[in-house]
C-alpha cells in the first residue's frame, strides 16, 4: 500500500470518531471585540470539542495572554504573522483529533453545530473524502 493509500485508510478508520479539534486563528482578535463570543460558542457546543486551539498570528493587542488567562482550557499556539492560511496549517499540524473544525475569531457557532456536522459525516458513505460547510448569517458587522 502506498503512503497515500495508508493515509486514506487511516482517515476512513478515524472517520467514525466524534473527536474534533477546533482551530481558531486570530490576529488582534481581542481588540476587534468578537473573540469572547467565538470562544463561548465553542464551549456551548452540545458535543464538546476534544481540544480548542487558538493560533495567535503575531497579535500585538494581548490576544494570546488574554486567552491564556480567561480560557485556560484553550491551547494558545504562536504563529509568525504569515496570514490565515499559514495559521490554519499550524492548527492542522497541531490538532490531535481525527476531525478539524475551523472557526474565525469573529464568528460564532449555534450550539448543535459540531454534533450535527459529525452526525452527517458519520452517516456519509465516504466521510474521509468530503468537506462539510455550514450556512451563515450576518448578525452584525465591525463598527455596527
Amino acid at each position: 500500500m502506498s503512503a497515500t493509500q495508508d493515509a486514506v485508510a487511516s482517515a476512513a478508520a478515524d472517520a467514525g470518531s466524534n473527536e474534533v479539534s477546533v482551530v481558531i486563528c486570530s490576529r488582534n482578535g481581542l481588540s476587534r471585540g468578537f473573540l469572547d463570543e467565538a470562544l463561548r460558542s465553542v464551549q456551548m457546543q452540545t458535543l464538546p470539542a476534544h481540544e480548542i486551539l487558538l493560533i495567535d498570528d503575531a497579535s500585538n493587542d494581548g490576544t494570546a495572554d488574554y486567552v491564556r488567562a480567561s480560557y485556560p482550557q484553550v491551547t494558545v499556539l504562536h504563529n509568525a504573522g504569515v496570514g490565515l492560511a499559514g495559521a490554519r496549517n499550524t492548527g492542522i499540524r497541531s490538532a490531535r483529533a481525527p476531525w478539524i473544525a475551523f472557526l474565525d475569531d469573529d464568528d460564532i457557532w449555534c450550539p448543535g453545530k459540531l454534533e450535527e456536522q459529525l452526525a452527517q459525516a458519520n452517516a456519509s458513505a465516504s466521510p474521509e473524502a468530503a468537506i462539510w460547510a455550514s450556512r451563515f448569517a450576518i448578525i452584525r458587522t465591525y463598527g455596527g
